[in-house]
């Protein structure tokens, strides 16, 4: 029984190891004032965004550690930035 859980465990540990995921951002926009329905969002001042779609929302050293080498950043200057609408 303890075999079984250990090796469980191991292969989970194992499996997460190999998910990490690429999240360098192509884009981020800081110092902004976000448009955010749910309230975790609120106080947020920068997005991340990776091929178009909005990857992470946050403060904004939090999204700069998410740019990656070549992204471009762009300043809101504390103006309204709200998602777009696909229609």
């Amino acid at each position: 029984m303890f075999w079984n859980y250990y090796l469980s465990v191991l292969s989970f540990v194992l499996f997460c190891a190999g998910c990490k995921s690429d999240q360098n951002a192509d884009l981020i926009i800081t110092n902004a004032n976000l448009y955010a329905v749910d309230t975790i969002y609120q106080g947020a001042t920068a997005i991340a965004v990776k091929d178009g779609i909005i990857i992470s929302i946050g403060s904004d050293d939090e999204i700069r550690k998410l740019a990656g080498k070549d992204a471009k950043e762009i300043n809101g200057q504390g103006n309204f930035v709200m998602p777009g609408f696909i229609e």
